[in-house]
């Protein structure tokens, strides 16, 4: 499991892990039956007594009908821990392709396709910690599927594929600042690898991304007095509406309790390259509603 922690996070990180080491995904059994692939997990004694299954492994089969996955537990370790395994199989006849991920720590899985089941991202938690989380994106390869390069030391949230699974959007947030700050990172498939896209906002600028959005597509028009450094600061990508344009949310909050936001299109042409097309201004009774 690749878990992505920045220092404080390592402390904690490091105390979790001690704690852990009492009993974790006790079962009733070491020789418990494996589910079918479309089993539930916590069917047929895959999760164990003290943990709903669903709640460990939020992991459905590929949209092509090829792949699933198997929740598993390994043999207790000399502190009562059982591993926590989930493996790749060929959905129609139960034979494993891969070791996806296995932990000795008390997690949760949930798998994202990519349309055309040439992909996927693995989202990990850590139970009874939400800010220790993880995204892993696997493309196809063969029978199996390989990890994409992905940077590290921020806590990822989502991953919103586009409808030709040839891009797609990494919502995070950053957590080594002062205020409250998520932003959006782009990724398109080049050949057989993924590539980090140029963003379309300045993480180090003193400037709202809402501010720096908004003056992209209006460029004439100034930064208005006291859009810089907001206390929230967030930009997510919403949905593709098509396989080259996305929508994105951009949400700022200053000192005073002044909120604003809107939602812009983006458009990638088939170099990567973006730009703002088109915006939204969002009125009070929106931005409520979106609250």
């Amino acid at each position: 499991m690749q878990v992505n922690f920045n220092p404080e996070m390592k402390k904690l990180f490091v105390a979790v892990t001690i704690a852990c080491l009492g009993t974790i995904l006790l079962t009733t059994s070491a020789q418990t039956a494996s589910p079918s692939p479309d089993a539930p997990t916590g069917e047929e004694g895959t999760a164990d007594e003290n943990t709903d299954g669903t709640e460990q492994c939020d992991c459905p089969s590929s949209p092509d009908g090829k792949f699933a996955f198997l929740l598993s537990f390994g043999e207790k370790d000399a502190f009562e821990n059982r591993p926590q395994i989930l493996d790749m199989i060929e959905k129609e006849s139960g034979k494993k392709l891969q070791r996806v991920d296995e932990t000795d720590m008390r997690v949760s899985w949930n798998v994202h396709w990519a349309p055309d089941s040439n992909g996927f991202a693995l989202k990990t938690k850590v139970l009874g910690h939400p800010r220790l989380q993880g995204i892993d994106v696997y493309f196809r390869s063969g029978e199996t599927f390989q990890k994409a390069e992905l940077p590290e030391g921020n806590i990822d949230r989502e991953v919103v594929w586009a409808p030709d699974s040839k891009r797609f959007a990494l919502n995070y947030m950053i957590n080594n600042r002062k205020i409250d700050y998520a932003t959006v990172a782009f990724y398109q498939l080049r050949g057989d690898k993924w590539v980090s896209l140029h963003s379309p906002v300045d993480e180090d600028s003193e400037h709202s991304q809402l501010a720096q959005l908004a003056k992209k597509y209006s460029p004439r028009n100034a930064y208005q007095k006291g859009d810089s450094s907001p206390v929230l600061n967030r930009l997510e990508a919403r949905n593709w509406t098509d396989a080259n344009s996305v929508i994105l949310y951009a949400y700022s909050k200053r000192d005073g309790g002044e909120e604003a936001a809107a939602l812009f299109t983006l458009k990638f042409d088939k170099a990567g390259n973006s730009k703002i097309v088109q915006m939204h201004r969002m009125s009070k009774k929106e931005l409520e509603e979106e609250q």
